[in-house]
């Protein structure tokens, strides 16, 4: 049985190996499947908010299909790191669940960089820390 199972939507590579040890790697993408088996392509929305913000922000992942919500409950993986505004990353955390909170108390006044990486997908967020 050569079935594959687990995967998500999103972006993936699988290196094929035959029996003769000629290899290769495959890139494929998977859509999400609706209730009546339609696959559709998704993409990954984020928000970042409160900007600015006294002491936290939160994260927020959304599965859309054509700019629309399309589901609940569904696989986050990825990570998101909060940098100086000359690229240094101060810490990075990984992001598992589509509503995340993060403290930026203890950083020091001033403008930063939140990078993430979720799911294939990178968005750049320009976060401000206030008293």
């Amino acid at each position: 049985d050569n079935l594959i199972k687990g995967f998500c939507a999103g972006d993936h590579q699988v290196l094929v190996l035959d029996a003769n040890n000629c290899s290769d790697l495959v890139t494929f993408k998977i859509g999400q499947i609706d209730p009546g088996n339609e696959i559709f392509e998704v993409d990954y929305n984020f928000k970042v908010y409160p900007i600015p913000t006294k002491d936290y922000i939160t994260i927020e992942t959304i599965l859309t299909s054509e700019g629309n919500p399309v589901q609940q409950g569904y696989p986050i993986n990825g990570t998101a790191e909060v940098q100086t505004i000359q690229g240094k990353t101060i810490f990075a955390f990984e992001v598992s669940h589509p509503k995340t909170q993060l403290d930026l108390s203890t950083l020091s006044t001033g403008i930063y960089m939140l990078v993430l990486n979720i799911n294939n997908q990178k968005k750049v967020f320009k976060i401000e820390r206030v008293y």
